[in-house]
């Protein structure tokens, strides 16, 4: 009578346990929710081109603390800015290499002083606010001058890079945000931020899903050791 019970209660459990592991694979399939994203893809070490310029994605890999999986993907993005401001200041009594020749600056120690003098020996050159200067190789627009130093800018070239998380917003250089969606491990969709309410909301739809299907996984783990626990039981030997 004893192992007929326990035969009874093992078959229950085991048709509840593969019933949870059934269902877990049609929802997998047919109810979890997809992101439904318009953007660019881009591929592990591609290239892609938007708004007319070319960036290049290094091979996507998995953040530290995880492998194979465990980790969440990171890429880095990286382009040529062709027109990157820079700047730099000149100070006030230094030395400063113009074309391939040494001059000392010199700013009268005054309170709205908008000019300056380079020195050499007996020759002096004047600038003035506005005015353009060589520096280190390029065409230098004076910005403001002060009693203590010269400011500078100038555009140029210059390589650029942004790393890329699961989310995370960047802006290149046409201006546009973008944010990064992985739709697997060899590559990404970068995205308008537009739909970033959308992303967020499908989000939030899978992890909901993924708690439900965890769930599930508890009971098929619960039902199948309830199982053996009562079939195992079963067979104890009985005294006497």
């Amino acid at each position: 009578m004893q192992r007929r019970a326990a035969a009874i209660y093992f078959v229950f459990f085991l048709v509840v346990g593969a019933g949870a592991y059934a269902y877990i694979g049609v929802a997998e399939q047919t109810h979890q929710p997809q992101y439904q994203l318009d953007g660019t893809t881009v591929e592990s070490e591609g290239n892609a081109t938007l708004d007319g310029k070319q960036y290049t994605l290094s091979e996507i890999s998995h953040s530290e603390g995880g492998h194979g999986g465990g980790g969440a993907l990171v890429s880095e993005l990286s382009w040529t800015n062709e027109s990157f401001l820079y700047t730099d200041t000149i100070e006030n009594n230094s030395t400063v290499e113009i074309e391939n020749e040494s001059y000392q600056v010199a700013i009268a120690n005054e309170t709205d002083v908008s000019t300056f003098t380079l020195r050499q020996n007996d020759t002096t050159r004047e600038f003035a606010e506005g005015d353009t200067i060589p520096y280190e190789g390029n065409d230098a627009t004076i910005t403001n001058v002060t009693a203590a130093e010269v400011q500078l800018e100038w555009t140029g070239a210059k390589e650029q890079s942004v790393e890329l998380g699961e989310g995370q917003n960047v802006t290149l250089t046409n201006g546009q945000q973008y944010f990064a969606h992985y739709t697997g491990e060899e590559e990404v969709k970068l995205v308008p931020s537009n739909q970033y309410g959308d992303y967020a909301q499908t989000t939030d739809a899978r992890h909901t899903f993924d708690e439900r299907v965890n769930g599930l996984w508890g009971i098929v783990i619960v039902s199948f050791l309830s199982a053996l626990t009562v079939l195992s039981t079963a067979y104890l030997p009985v005294r006497g």
